[in-house]
């Protein structure tokens, strides 16, 4: 999970504007009523309402632990009658870091900072217990693959610096005692 320190620097893409444009602004100069583009990928950075969406499916089982088999929650703004509403889709509130799986969508921002649910709960949690452990930020799929991607280039960086360092020095050397 990520604090609002941590994710102040990120970047969301945002509609603003009289003309409805889209700009991409860090996630600190968020503002309610803000609405927010979600994609594949991407970390919902404030609580926001669903108002339109393709297929998104939300992983939010940080939320919700007691449900055990529900490890994504399907969001969908409206289906063809008011009981499926009810019964498929009984909220479309997408908390704070959840994580959108598949499809994509747009949102209204409803809270930020540390209004969200998530920042209130920790708030509450540290007021309760003095010693709590701060939350640390968990990785997506994607994040994780990229490391493990940075840690072989940067691997095989090191090898190449340091064989050429040798050769060079080598040379160096045999130019300097020959030449």
């Amino acid at each position: 999970m990520l604090l609002q320190e941590e994710i102040k620097n990120d970047k969301v893409n945002v509609l603003r504007g009289h003309m409805g444009t889209s700009q991409t602004i860090f996630c600190k100069d968020l503002v309610v009523g803000d609405v927010v583009l979600l994609e594949e990928g991407d970390r919902t950075p404030a609580d926001c309402i669903l108002i339109a969406e393709m297929d998104m499916k939300v992983d939010q089982k940080q939320f919700f632990p007691d449900k055990l088999g529900a490890e994504l929650a399907a969001k969908q703004c409206s289906y063809e009658s008011k009981e499926e509403d009810i019964e498929k889709n009984p909220d479309m509130i997408l908390l704070q870091d959840s994580i959108v799986m598949s499809g994509s969508g747009k949102a209204v921002v409803l809270a930020v900072g540390k209004h969200t649910l998530k920042e209130r709960e920790i708030a509450l949690e540290q007021d309760t217990n003095k010693n709590a452990l701060t939350i640390e930020k968990q990785l997506t799929p994607f994040q994780r693959k990229l490391e493990v991607l940075a840690d072989i280039i940067g691997t095989y960086a090191k090898l190449i610096c340091t064989a050429s360092l040798i050769l060079f020095s080598i040379i160096w050397l045999l130019h300097v005692l020959f030449g």
